[in-house]
């Protein structure tokens, strides 16, 4: 992120495309900010139950940090019509070029 008070142009990134991970606060934010020049994306699992199977599976969450996750996804799922496109994450690779083509889309109409 640009540090407040500084300019794009200061970073060299006037003119390029920017990716952007954001919770759903961050995100709304940045498009109150730039509004159609920018496209939200809400990446979502299947399901709560998938997700809950696929984070155990990875066994890299305690199950306190599993309730914690599980707990904001909950509540950032209830965001995900006020973003302009919801991705399903069935499949990771096929989730991958779906992204890849919406992006390409939004940026050179492809």
């Amino acid at each position: 992120m640009v540090p407040c008070g500084q300019k794009w142009t200061e970073f060299g990134i006037w003119g390029k495309h920017l990716v952007f991970d954001l919770d759903v606060r961050g995100a709304a934010n940045i498009k109150n900010i730039y509004k159609d020049r920018c496209m939200s994306v809400f990446v979502r699992p299947p399901s709560v139950s998938t997700l809950i199977q696929r984070l155990t599976e990875r066994n890299t969450e305690t199950p306190e940090s599993l309730e914690k996750r599980i707990g904001k996804v909950k509540k950032e799922m209830a965001f995900e019509n006020s973003f302009d496109i919801v991705l399903v994450n069935n499949v990771l690779d096929i989730t991958l070029k779906e992204a890849e083509h919406i992006v390409e889309t939004f940026i050179y109409g492809v």
